[in-house]
């Protein structure tokens, strides 16, 4: 008798008939699959519905910092925004309307939905007057 073959005390540890474990026993069911695919399908058309719908629409602008001068200066560059989905409104639009707007350094927003947002004003301070 010679040494083993490879393979043997595996194949001889494992009870006759019984086939070898492969990885197509670790993949998900089919069935698992289409319900994943179309939970993540209902979850995007719930995401597209959300920007296209006036569900969300902002209706209401809370700003806070500032002078109340400012306050209403903001509130007059963002009145574009009225009636545009809250889902839909991204920072970079808020932030381009407010460049205009002279006497803010900073905002920072928040979504309060369903129609309110809520921005927080950084005013400019200034350092020397004439």
């Amino acid at each position: 008798m010679g040494p083993p073959r490879r393979g043997t005390a595996r194949a001889a540890a494992l009870p006759a008939g019984r086939p070898l474990p492969s990885f197509t026993q670790h993949l998900p069911s089919a069935r698992s699959l289409a319900i994943s695919i179309a939970l993540l399908a209902l979850a995007v058309g719930a995401y597209v519905l959300a920007r296209q719908t006036s569900v969300f629409a902002l209706r209401e602008v809370d700003v806070r910092g500032g002078t109340p001068a400012l306050k209403e200066q903001v509130r007059e560059a963002l009145a574009p925004e009225f009636g545009r989905s809250l889902v839909a409104l991204r920072p970079v639009d808020v932030e381009s309307r407010l460049a205009a707007v002279p006497g803010v350094l900073a905002v920072r927003m928040d979504r309060d939905f369903p129609h309110t947002l809520r921005l927080v004003i950084t005013p400019e301070r200034p350092v020397l007057l004439l």
